[in-house]
């Protein structure tokens, strides 16, 4: 009976679930996007406590300050040379150099998960932060510039317990205050912002008339629900299956002022249910310096993306030298990825660590919503 109902709850908020152009709640650190993107059973992570729950007490962490990411995409090389130049021409010479970028398409992505996170036996805390700003520019004969802006904030807290269930399980969950910025138009309320040649020029020239650009502030509070057991592959325990459900409640909710008025303003931040295995590979058992590598696998059953490639992660890490040295990579919405991470642990003392590598991000809406590969680099000291 209890299944049952479960089940019937669950038909309900997939039934609820938007498929609007609303962007995901990602959080998804380095470890979990050079990894193809795979979060379900990825225990040893930051971001579990989001990702999966019922995983904190799996995690060996303690503590982890700031971690931050900037990186940068354009699909046309020079394009800071181009723009660095473009105020000292006429009005004229700096149409024609925007009619010669068309198309253009560039990203901005800002990480930070965590800016801190504290994991002590079945509990976890702490704070996340994901954003981005994108911009395509279309339309050779009046370039136009779509531009698209979120910023992501989480205060999170969860647990995690053991349960008698299929011959001994985890259960979890996490609370989160999502607090999320958008970009809109004041006149029309649009959340993606549509310039025109003349309002692009006024920008760059800062014409007092420039048009104006605001932001909305969506808040509201969020539940995430996690399951994993161990199971047997290989040898006894060896992999970890998992289920979680992100955004259960996903309700936004904000002010805008549009034409001047005041208007309330709500949004439905996608539910995500997705389910992982991984796996230990029995491959050098009897190597001291380099540890059996981990393969894992998750697929989102529920999501805002019809694709089944874009529902499917798949992610390989291998640890070399003692565990200094992680080699990453995996499969993300079709595309290959993969990355490098080096830390420096002097007597068990998590000193420093640095990232390198290239993932895959889908950005925009309608008909900008597209695949861009970024390439990737960060840094974390007393991780």
């Amino acid at each position: 009976m209890m299944f049952r109902i479960i089940a019937i709850l669950l038909l309900g908020i997939i039934l609820q679930l938007n498929a609007a152009d609303v962007a995901e709640a990602s959080f998804k650190s380095n470890d979990n996007l050079y990894m193809g993107g795979v979060s379900v059973t990825s225990y040893d992570n930051d971001t579990i406590l989001l990702h999966n729950p019922a995983l904190i007490n799996y995690n060996k962490k303690n503590i982890s300050f700031a971690k931050m990411n900037i990186d940068f995409y354009s699909n046309k090389e020079n394009l800071i040379d181009t723009l660095s130049s473009f105020a000292d021409k006429s009005e004229e010479e700096q149409f024609e150099v925007l009619s010669d970028l068309v198309p253009l398409n560039t990203v901005i992505k800002l990480n930070s998960s965590p800016i801190i996170s504290i994991m002590r036996d079945n509990y976890a805390a702490g704070l996340f932060f994901d954003g981005y700003i994108y911009s395509a520019l279309k339309r050779q004969t009046n370039p136009t510039s779509y531009v698209d802006v979120n910023f992501d904030a989480s205060a999170a807290f969860g647990f995690s317990s053991d349960v008698d269930l299929f011959g001994g399980s985890m259960l979890g969950v996490s609370f989160q205050f999502l607090n999320r910025i958008k970009a809109y138009d004041d006149q029309t309320g649009d959340e993606i912002v549509v310039l025109n040649s003349g309002d692009i020029l006024d920008f760059v020239n800062d014409d007092p008339n420039k048009k104006e650009i605001s932001t909305v502030q969506y808040s509201g509070f969020d539940l995430n629900v996690g399951f994993a057991k161990e199971i047997s592959l290989f040898g006894d325990d060896d992999a970890l299956f998992g289920v979680a459900l992100k955004n259960v409640l996903g309700t936004l909710t904000g002010e805008k002022i549009v034409a001047t008025e005041t208007v309330d303003a709500e949004i439905k931040v996608p539910l995500v249910l997705t389910t992982g295995i991984s796996s230990i590979l029995p491959l050098y058992d009897e190597n001291p310096y380099i540890s059996n590598p981990l393969l894992a696998v998750d697929y989102n059953i529920v999501s805002s993306d019809s694709d089944v490639a874009d529902s499917l992660f798949i992610g390989f890490e291998q640890k070399v030298l003692n565990d200094v040295i992680s080699l990453k990579s995996g499969i993300n919405r079709g595309y290959i990825v993969g990355g490098v991470s080096i830390s420096f642990t002097p007597k068990n003392f998590n000193l420093i660590k640095f990232d390198f590598g290239r993932y895959v991000e889908k950005l925009g809406q309608a008909s900008i919503y597209q695949a861009y590969t970024m390439d990737s680099f960060s840094l974390q000291i007393l991780f």
